[in-house]
């Protein structure tokens, strides 16, 4: 069983001098664990121990300028929707969103990634790798618009998202199935109000395969890939179904990923634990609940 008050306490103590949150619990602070600590704290009941500190965080990146692309303006609107703050000052920022969505093009990121911590090696940058396919920044436009309410032409984006979907369900150009392609996609999809009962039948198969051919205990699997399976799945609008994904193993695996001081190691044979694999523990512990209590 995973204690919740355990999680959270491993969590607020990587929130740093600066206001935001860094895995290794000293600053500076990084963009993307300063999202990820905010979301995993929502999801248990917890919040930061000081929020007004982390919305300074991204006050003064924006300040110095910082916020100058679609990963730092999405992870900064993100970490204020999760605070419940009002994100209205990033306005500003809009028509960076709106330029990624007219040419499918991200502008050169890596100075102000280098400000927001996003870079550096000691910093988990999963979600920035090429592993997580062809969606992502959709789904940061998408997102950033709609926490922002700007309008835009939804109909285009839904059909360029549409256009992924392979004969056999598999999702995206790259080759074989990408399980992280088919998560962004669908959240999208979501965001942008896709009835998700009209997707294809095809889709939910590979997903529901690509999560029984994992196998859950032998180490070589990480949470990611468990977080995005379980969370399409989820987008879908379904119940975690033991019969269909490997819910027992699943539950196993994240226990077995728990370290001493509360966070999560991103798999068994892991040694260190960091805020990120937290996140993903703690999305798919939830989703899992009601098939295999999870939740001490």
């Amino acid at each position: 069983m995973l204690d919740k008050n355990k999680i959270a306490t491993y969590i607020k103590g990587c929130q740093v001098d600066d206001g935001g949150f860094s895995h290794n619990q000293k600053a500076p602070a990084s963009g993307l664990d300063t999202y990820l600590a905010t979301a995993a704290l929502r999801i248990i009941n917890a919040t930061p121990n000081d929020a007004k500190a982390v919305e300074k965080f991204w006050a003064d990146h924006d300040k110095a300028g910082h916020i100058t692309d679609l990963i730092g303006l999405y992870l900064a609107v993100s970490t204020l929707r999760e605070l419940k703050l009002d994100p209205s000052d990033y306005k500003k920022h809009h028509q960076i969103a709106l330029d990624f969505l007219a040419t499918g093009q991200v502008k050169d990121v890596s100075v102000s990634n280098r400000q927001l911590n996003l870079t550096d090696p000691a910093i988990p940058t999963l979600y920035l790798n090429v592993v997580e396919g062809e969606m992502k920044y959709w789904l940061y436009a998408v997102s950033v618009l709609h926490d922002l309410a700007i309008e835009f032409e939804a109909r285009p984006v839904i059909d360029h998202i549409l256009s992924l979907i392979n004969p056999e369900g598999s999702f995206g150009r790259q080759s074989g199935w990408n399980v992280a392609t088919a998560y962004y996609a669908l959240k999208a999809l979501s965001l942008l109000k896709y009835p998700m009962a009209d997707f294809p039948r095809a889709t939910l198969q590979h997903i529901e395969r690509r999560q029984n051919e994992t196998n859950f205990t032998d180490g070589f699997h990480f949470l990611e890939e468990l977080h995005w399976s379980t969370g399409s799945y989820r987008l879908l609008g379904l119940s975690p179904d033991p019969e269909k994904i490997g819910t027992t193993s699943g539950a196993s695996f994240i226990e077995r990923c728990q370290r001493p001081n509360g966070g999560f190691a991103g798999a068994i044979d892991m040694t260190d634990s960091s805020v990120e694999f937290t996140y993903y523990a703690v999305t798919v512990a939830n989703f899992l609940n009601s098939s295999v209590p999870l939740w001490a």
